[in-house]
């Protein structure tokens, strides 16, 4: 099998991975094909030093991470969290049917809130990668990821109660 035929096998197998990093990194779904073109560049530019010496999950993890934090830099246009919240949510909460999605809508909003290292931790975790997977792949100590989990959980809590409470 070519080098090439590898890569794209690998890629589409992981497809999952590009599209939830691009989802928590990027609203905008013409921005969200563009990082996922980058993530996918950056992916190929590096193949050659995937040595198989782990899963390549985590191999394409740690680079779409790297590229999305990157990109999240670079790109310091935000609008503020009002805003962005009541444009995101304004016609779910039309319809008191849609709690699933309203309540999807508070995550992603308070997601939004979340450092770069945050999301990719809270990312990778929801992706149920242990502790010590994390830690491998952001460069931190186990139990800094441990610490850090713990305070996103209450970092998360505290801006969906803000939200609630906004609403009322």
């Amino acid at each position: 099998m070519s080098k090439e035929q590898s890569f794209l096998d690998q890629i589409n197998q992981h497809r999952g991975i590009l599209y939830k990093i691009a989802r928590i990194y990027v609203d905008d779904p013409e921005d969200r094909a563009d990082l996922i073109q980058e993530m996918t560049y950056q992916v190929w530019r590096s193949y050659d030093s995937f040595k198989s010496q782990s899963l390549f999950s985590t191999y394409l993890y740690r680079i779409c991470l790297n590229t999305a934090i990157l990109s999240f830099k670079k790109e310091k246009r935000r609008m503020t969290t009002e805003e962005s919240f009541y444009i995101e949510t304004e016609h779910i909460l039309q319809d008191d049917e849609n709690s699933k999605e309203i309540q999807l809508s508070k995550i992603y909003y308070a997601f939004k809130h979340l450092t770069e290292i945050e999301k990719a931790i809270l990312f990778q975790y929801l992706e149920g990668l242990p502790h010590s997977d994390i830690s491998r792949n952001l460069g931190l100590s186990e139990v800094n990821v441990r610490v850090r989990f713990h305070r996103i959980k209450e970092k998360i809590k505290s801006i969906i109660s803000k939200t609630e409470e906004n609403e009322n």
